[in-house]
């Protein structure tokens, strides 16, 4: 799949959720966090997560998202790129266990 279209249906979707203000939206890039840039909580985060998996067709765990979490000054938080290197990995796997199947 490629990454580019991946990369606009993940901030599609974080959109879609979170329903950002048009200022957030306009700054929205892959080191903005979902958490301190666009007031996600962990329900959000849960609903995300779960929107991810339909629309890519993937299995996310629960730890794999707490993997993706970073703990600093502020509190905990998750990078858009993050979350998009985890879908971009499972997209992958998932391609290539496809093909091993035929």
């Amino acid at each position: 799949m490629d990454p580019y279209i991946v990369t606009e249906q993940v901030i599609d979707l974080i959109i879609e959720q979170l329903a950002p203000s048009a200022d957030e939206i306009d700054n929205i890039r892959l080191d903005t966090c979902l958490v301190g840039d666009l007031g996600a909580d962990s329900l959000d985060i849960v609903e995300l997560t779960g929107a991810f998996m339909e629309t890519f067709d993937i299995f996310i765990s629960d730890e794999e998202v707490r993997s993706l979490v970073y703990k600093d000054y502020m509190g905990s938080d998750i990078e858009i790129q993050s979350f998009l290197g985890l879908i971009m990995y499972k997209i992958e796997e998932r391609e290539r266990l496809e093909k091993e199947e035929k």
